[in-house]
């Protein structure tokens, strides 16, 4: 397991056009299931209103950094 930041995107349609963003550590075996594990996270925390493949991807390096924000 290795650490990773991963940074998604909400729907487009969420905030009228304005990019919203979700942000989360994870670690995992490797960067796609990484991606697919805070997809997941992101639809559970936004209480099942959205799909995980709803969230798209902007972002995911190895480690957990913090100031990327």
């Amino acid at each position: 397991m290795k650490p990773y930041s991963v940074l998604l995107a909400y729907p487009s349609e969420t905030f009228n056009g304005q990019t919203q963003t979700y942000f989360k550590h994870i670690e995992s075996t490797n960067s796609r299931c990484a991606v697919d594990a805070v997809q997941k996270l992101a639809a559970m925390a936004n209480h099942g209103n959205y799909e995980p493949e709803d969230f798209e991807p902007l972002l995911c390096i190895e480690g957990h950094h913090d100031n990327l924000l």
